[in-house]
């Protein structure tokens, strides 16, 4: 269960976009963890329609790879 709030990771600047090539999600113990990540427009809600990863696994001591491309205008975040 995931037991936690959303917090940013980074936002694009003003003027700026950013491509996302690939994202690693690590869990760095040895035990499973549970998590969400989103990619949210200016003004938006983290949901489950802006979901990336919706209560997933990492299992523990194991890295996730997600290959995008994503592309984020300004304002947007992850």
């Amino acid at each position: 269960m995931v037991k936690s709030t959303p917090h940013q990771i980074y936002e694009v600047p003003n003027g700026a976009s950013v491509v996302i090539e690939c994202l690693f999600i690590t869990s760095i113990t040895s035990n499973n963890t549970d998590f969400r990540l989103y990619h949210t427009r200016a003004g938006e809600a983290p949901t489950t329609s802006n979901a990336l990863f919706y209560d997933t696994t990492a299992s523990g001591k194991v890295t996730l790879r997600y290959d995008g491309p994503n592309y984020l205008p300004s304002g947007d975040r992850i």
